[in-house]
């Protein structure tokens, strides 16, 4: 196997991710445009404790509430903030999602199976962003672009 076979298997992957990228993001807009606002809810702790929480709005980062209380407290504040129920958390959306939009990856029959689920894995998180421009002949712009979380930064 040659370096140019891999490189040309690096660059179809982040093809690949990046076509799953957009999928993913229209259809995050898809769901706003139904009138949904996606937000965020970030709790840790024990629910029965005394946690840190807050509410933000996906798109734009908002703080749609916080606190250091109770779950209890949390889901009140939502109920109050959205009383028709017509938010979406990001967490419930993305079961549906990434079972709706099925993430897309390289093929090439010159490249073992098991060197291709590495080398996606490489593209999609464990290489640096200026390795894998590198390494693909793609700007380190480009390579962003296409490694962007739908699930926590908005594409527009």
């Amino acid at each position: 196997m040659t370096d140019d076979v891999t490189r040309t298997y690096v660059r179809d992957a982040l093809e690949a991710l990046q076509k799953t990228t957009t999928d993913r993001a229209d259809y995050l807009r898809r769901i706003e445009a139904e009138g949904h606002r996606i937000i965020n809810i970030d709790a840790s702790g024990d629910p029965e404790q005394l946690c840190p929480w807050q509410i933000t709005d996906w798109r734009t980062g908002e703080v749609l509430a916080s606190g250091d209380s109770s779950t209890i407290d949390w889901e009140a504040a939502l109920k109050s903030l959205d009383p028709d129920g017509i938010w979406r958390s990001l967490d419930d959306i993305s079961d549906s999602m990434y079972e709706d939009v099925e993430a897309q990856y390289a093929v090439n029959p010159q490249i073992p199976y098991s060197l291709s689920e590495v080398l996606d894995e490489w593209v999609r998180a464990g290489g640096t962003d200026e390795e894998v421009a590198q390494w693909s002949g793609w700007s380190v712009e480009a390579v962003q672009r296409a490694r962007l979380d739908e699930r926590h930064t908005p594409q527009d």
